[in-house]
């Protein structure tokens, strides 16, 4: 290894001031890598000695990132058709930022490709990027000459409005370079103007890209193929073979044939430089790449393309009914064929793992698929999609039908229709029943109600949280009950106001063992009667009927014992002919009235001429003396202390 050192250094070794010591440069070798380096004397006369010294290991850096460049808000700003964008040289440190080939702009919303860079610069620099109005993301990269990113710096969005100064001419773009590409013609162009300057914004919109087949032809709408819209940046774009060249005969790009390219600056009114610019490079011819260029596999580019192993796994484009089909590892499983006619369809068998995110049609016919987010359909913006399902499960839907259930803008309901809740925000509701029939509403507002059909109250019953409830006539306020005639009050204090009892019949529990049964007397007359047992004798009554009103106390066989009438008698009516009547007193000393024989005192017989009354402090008696035909003899008063 030593003589392979040996010529280097006679190459590339100089030596400083008395020769002790040379600096030397060794280029091209690996990064991460270790060398060992041996020296040895190399005298005045150009001879070398003869031992080489011991080994000294040198290891060659490995490849990092750079570090990542500062980028203040301030670094970027809208204008009127276009934004600036400066960068200081620094790192988001504030520290020089060396080891790198250059710093680029990445722009992410359209027209700009987000795949790529729109402007880079080895140096820092302040630089003018033309676009629509619109707002635009914009953030920077550094990149060594290794192809290594830093991490992306911060990011700023910035507004660009539209052109307020009038529109300029269009400047003469500087020529770009053509070249053949793999199946096409590949256009590159700096975004300058001729001599190298910037162009004014101003006064571009686009560069025309035409092909022609002759140096001399004319461009043309008909031979316009791309614009490139990179003012003072690096443009880029391949023209593929099959792509139309002449849109009037139908010409298309194809292999074999010599191209010629020019390119033509617009302004924003659409009005052209004139002066179109050829492409240095010219003719391009796009050849067919042959077999032998291909390390493995296999490539036919006749009637079709196929990469992959003839027989096995492989994918397919044809200009066929399927134009992409890839196959399995059998060779005949279609894993994934696209099918072409007038819309297309994509068939994809078996399973796998897709990632990132999938978009389907666009503006309110879309459906998409991110994992971050979830799925929606029925607009492109995940919160306004009338069908959305989130990443933790989260369902909404504004219609249709789920197990049984059919879900609508404002309520959800049975499919019978028998069951709805609303999602109304003023006053949400549960319902119970068809709206055609009778059914029960529930709501917050409204309380709780029987319809007869639809939004009619059956007036069976309500219960408001507000206003008036009632069920079956009788109307619910505060501690009272009210018929709905507003005759007759039950109050919780216990009275009744009001209340009028026909027909009724109350009865105890024990009526089988003496209980005490109150019921009307007799049919239309006005009675209430106490009685005990299952008939009415031993009774006691009230009733008005036959000109008599009052208090009746009835005996056995319902016969009438004792009347209080409303005009202020008693009378007491003995049982019977020759019955008799007897008033008792503590000791069963009675008075009895006699049927047709008149007034008697006891304890004696009938024949008995004495009357006595009894006292707390003592007796006080009445003596008759009577006749054997009952007449009263005489009839003293005596005062027993």
């Amino acid at each position: 290894m030593a003589e392979l050192y040996q010529d280097l250094l006679k190459d590339t070794s100089e030596s400083f001031e008395d020769g002790n010591y040379f600096l030397v440069t060794i280029l091209d070798l690996e990064l991460g890598t270790t060398y060992p380096l041996e020296f040895r004397w190399k005298y005045k006369d150009g001879t070398f000695g003869k031992d080489w010294s011991a080994a000294y290991n040198i290891t060659t850096p490995f490849r990092t990132s750079p570090n990542t460049p500062k980028f203040l808000s301030g670094n970027v700003v809208g204008g009127a058709g276009f934004l600036t964008v400066e960068w200081d040289g620094k790192d988001s440190g504030g520290t020089d930022l060396t080891n790198i080939d250059r710093v680029e702009v990445w722009i992410s919303e359209p027209p700009f490709d987000s795949t790529k860079p729109v402007y880079s610069s080895k140096t820092k620099f302040k630089t003018q990027i033309s676009a629509p109005a619109g707002s635009y993301t914009v953030a920077l990269y550094s990149v060594t000459v290794n192809g290594q990113y830093s991490s992306v710096s911060s990011a700023f969005t910035v507004n660009v409005t539209s052109p307020a100064a009038p529109v300029t001419s269009p400047e003469t773009p500087e020529a770009p370079t053509a070249r053949a590409g793999l199946a096409s013609v590949i256009v590159e162009w700096s975004g300058k103007k001729t001599g190298g300057g910037d162009l004014t914004t101003t006064g571009f919109a686009g560069a025309k890209v035409y092909i022609g087949t002759s140096a001399g032809f004319t461009p043309s709408d008909n031979n316009w193929v791309h614009t490139l819209n990179f003012a003072n940046g690096s443009n880029r774009v391949a023209i593929g073979v099959g792509s139309v060249i002449d849109k009037s005969l139908g010409t298309t790009l194809t292999y074999g044939t010599p191209y010629y390219v020019k390119i033509d600056t617009i302004n924003a009114n659409g009005t052209s430089n004139n002066n179109p610019v050829s492409a240095s490079g010219v003719p391009v011819t796009v050849s067919k790449l042959p077999a032998s260029e291909i390390s493995t596999g296999i490539l036919t580019a006749e009637a079709s393309i196929t990469a992959g192993i003839s027989g096995g796994a492989r994918a397919v484009l044809s200009g066929g009914p399927s134009p992409f089909i890839i196959y399995g590892t059998d060779g005949t499983t279609k894993l994934l064929e696209f099918i072409g006619g007038a819309t297309g369809t994509l068939a994809i068998n078996g399973g796998g793992t897709f990632t990132g995110n999938l978009s389907i049609g666009s503006g309110n016919t879309i459906f998409k698929a991110e994992p971050a987010t979830g799925i929606w359909l029925g607009n492109a913006t995940y919160g306004s999609a009338p069908f959305r399902v989130s990443t933790n499960g989260a369902l909404f839907s504004s219609s249709g039908d789920i197990a049984g259930w059919q879900i609508n803008p404002t309520f959800l309901q049975n499919t019978s229709g028998t069951f709805k809740i609303s999602s109304t925000n003023a006053d949400p509701q549960i319902q119970v029943g068809s709206d055609a029939g009778g059914h029960i509403r529930i709501s917050a507002g409204n309380g709780i109600g029987h319809y007869s059909s639809g939004t009619t109250l059956s007036g069976r019953f309500t219960l408001s949280p507000t206003g008036t409830s009632q069920i079956s006539g009788w109307i619910i306020g505060t501690n009272v009950l009210t018929s709905s005639n507003s005759l007759v009050t039950l109050n919780s204090n216990g009275t009744i106001t009001g209340a009028t009892i026909e027909a009724a019949t109350f009865t105890s529990k024990n009526t089988s063992s003496g209980g005490i049964t109150i019921q009307e007397r007799v049919t239309g007359s006005d009675s209430i009667v106490f009685y005990s047992g299952s008939s009415i004798q031993g009774s006691i009554e009230s009733y008005s009927t036959g000109g008599f009103a009052g208090l009746v106390i009835n005996g056995p066989n319902n016969s009438q014992r004792l009347q209080l009438t409303t005009g202020g008698s008693v009378q007491l009516i003995p049982g019977g002919a020759g019955g008799t009547v007897q008033i008792l007193d503590r000791d069963l000393n009675t008075i009895s009235l006699i049927n047709n024989q008149g007034l008697f005192l006891s304890p004696s017989s009938p024949t008995v001429s004495s009357f006595f009354a009894r006292n707390i402090r003592g007796y006080t008696s009445f003596t008759s003396a009577t006749n054997t035909d009952g007449a009263i003899g005489d009839i003293a008063l005596v005062y027993t202390p």
